[in-house]
């Protein structure tokens, strides 16, 4: 099948999270790793690599997954589409920040990108509090991260003298405009029970890349703009 790692990658980067230590771990991924939008090179195009990449990340405490590549900003949830969870729980939660220097809606076909974003959106974050928010923003964007590391105290299990951080550590995303107005944000995620919200059996519940049924029709879409692009230019 197709690969998106070598196997000597996957080695490396199975071998890097399982022995780690961090209290937060943070996975780049160049491409989305979420999303259910076939119109987009990522993860869900090659579903073996996919399901060993969530297999290696449900065991991961303090995990934050980000992407790129995309040309708008947006924030997934594995467990989207769960109703095997708690409205206020969440899975693998992954961050998009796709870019300073361009946006989907740049070029003449811009006016697409929402629509598409629109009728693609199964894997969408969701934080239950707001309805009307979309968790996704076609600007130029950027984002940042903000680290709670709570509290040092003394564990009453351990030796005396070692002190390990509480279970208020927590991990907060944004994304903002290119002006740095804050336009989205994961909330507050507490790292200690990250790795007890996803299981391999939770692997079922995450909804695959669709099957593409549409990309002919957007496919014949875009032809005919550029042919009316082509007319107008020289009519």
């Amino acid at each position: 099948y197709n690969r998106v790692l070598s196997e000597e990658q996957w080695l490396w980067l199975e071998d890097t999270l399982q022995n780690s230590t961090a209290q937060v771990n943070v996975v780049v991924s160049s491409i989305q790793v979420l999303t259910t939008n076939p119109l987009v090179e990522s993860w869900g195009h090659y579903p073996e690599e996919k399901n060993r990449l969530l297999r290696l990340l449900s065991n991961i405490k303090g995990l934050l997954l980000l992407s790129g590549d995309v040309h708008h900003a947006e924030i997934l949830d594995s467990q989207a589409t769960s109703n095997s969870y708690p409205s206020h729980n969440h899975g693998i939660i992954e961050v998009t920040s796709s870019g300073l220097t361009h946006s989907c809606t740049d070029p003449f076909y811009g006016f697409l990108c929402t629509n598409i974003l629109n009728r693609f959106h199964l894997h969408r974050f969701n934080d239950h509090s707001d309805t009307n928010k979309k968790y996704y923003y076609t600007g130029r964007n950027f984002g940042s991260i903000n680290i709670n590391w709570g509290d040092a105290k003394l564990n009453s299990n351990s030796v005396e003298g070692d002190i390990n951080l509480d279970d208020s550590t927590t991990i907060e995303v944004r994304l903002h405009d290119s002006h740095g107005y804050p336009v989205m944000t994961t909330g507050k995620q507490y790292t200690s029970s990250y790795s007890d919200k996803f299981s391999f059996e939770s692997l079922e519940d995450v909804p695959g890349c669709i099957d593409g049924h549409l990309e002919p029709w957007i496919f014949s879409l875009i032809l005919l703009l550029f042919f009316r692009r082509f007319l107008k230019t020289f009519y």
